[in-house]
């Protein structure tokens, strides 16, 4: 779930190359939202300046969903949110581990708060929920200067990722 997981894979691959991997994407833009939104309040312009992840990590998590090294499991973020169940049973059982409907419920559970993740939303619910799967595309289509900026960013990362296409 750490974004800048996806510039060591090679490494971790290497390291662990029995492991099972479960790798969670989400659409580019709604990742840039979340994160200028948690930690830049939704200032893009200094996010970008300080680190422009859609840049650095989207065509290092491309590479390795394509190349897949190890054996892994690609969940999406926006299935995930939507039929939590469904998607928890996939990774279960590519784990070969019997399904624990109490991952999907996570709230009722006690574990640990701190984190690196999303200061903001991760201790506004219990259970997977679907508030944020458009909350990006709403936030672009209401701020031209923010959709320029994503587009920039997504296009440099698809030239990354397709060396030769623009």
């Amino acid at each position: 779930k750490t974004p800048a997981n996806a510039l060591v894979l090679p490494f971790i691959a290497k390291l662990y190359p029995h492991a099972r991997y479960v790798v969670l994407t989400r659409h580019p833009a709604a990742i840039w939202s979340s994160y200028a939104n948690s930690f830049f309040d939704g200032d893009y312009v200094a996010a970008r300046k300080f680190n422009p992840i859609l840049n650095r990590y989207v065509p290092a998590m491309a590479r390795f969903l394509r190349d897949a090294p190890v054996p892994l499991v690609r969940v999406s973020y926006e299935t995930l949110v939507q039929r939590p169940e469904d998607e928890m049973r996939r990774v279960f059982a590519f784990l070969d581990l019997p399904f624990e409907a109490g991952t999907i419920d996570y709230g009722q559970h006690a574990h640990e708060t701190k984190g690196l993740g999303d200061p903001l939303g991760v201790q506004q619910h219990s259970r997977p929920v679907t508030d944020s799967v458009e909350k990006w595309a709403h936030e672009l289509a209401a701020d031209p200067a923010k959709l320029a900026m994503v587009r920039d960013m997504v296009g440099r990362s698809i030239t990354e990722y397709y060396p030769g296409r623009t």
